[in-house]
């Protein structure tokens, strides 16, 4: 996103309600091997940006349920 400094990246079983967090990256992709192969799982991400020395959050975006490779 234009101006964004970074991103948070959360991640869910399909099945369960709790989110859990997978990375703080300024990078726009992210790989990780804490997923298990078959599991579907949902996504949610949010840029942050560093105003005045506090970092201030845009609204998550949450993805569809995916299937992990």
């Amino acid at each position: 996103a234009a101006g964004a400094e970074g991103y948070v990246v959360q991640y869910r079983l399909k099945s369960s309600g709790k989110f859990r967090a997978l990375k703080v990256t300024t990078a726009a992709k992210v790989k990780t091997k804490a997923l298990k192969k078959g599991k579907k799982y949902i996504f949610r991400v949010r840029t942050y940006k560093t105003i005045n020395g506090e970092k201030v959050y845009g609204s998550w975006v949450n993805s569809k349920a995916v299937k992990c490779r």
